[in-house]
């Protein structure tokens, strides 16, 4: 009964603050992948609508500068 109030206290001990760090480091590299990966497949989605639809905007020529 007495380790009930002790749960937050364990990442609170000594050198647990490595762990913390490593833990919201990686839940935010996590959150940006998802989000890239997210993006990633909208925008390819979206191509594949406008490349059904012949919709697609035809390459300029910039090889001259202008």
């Amino acid at each position: 009964m007495a380790a009930q109030g002790m749960y937050g206290s364990v990442l609170l001990y000594k050198d647990a603050g490595s762990y913390v760090l490593v833990s919201v480091v990686s839940f935010a590299l996590a959150v940006a992948v998802t989000l890239c990966c997210i993006r990633l497949r909208d925008r390819e989605r979206g191509l594949r609508e406008r490349k059904g639809k012949n919709e697609l905007p035809e390459k300029e020529d910039k090889r001259d500068g202008r």
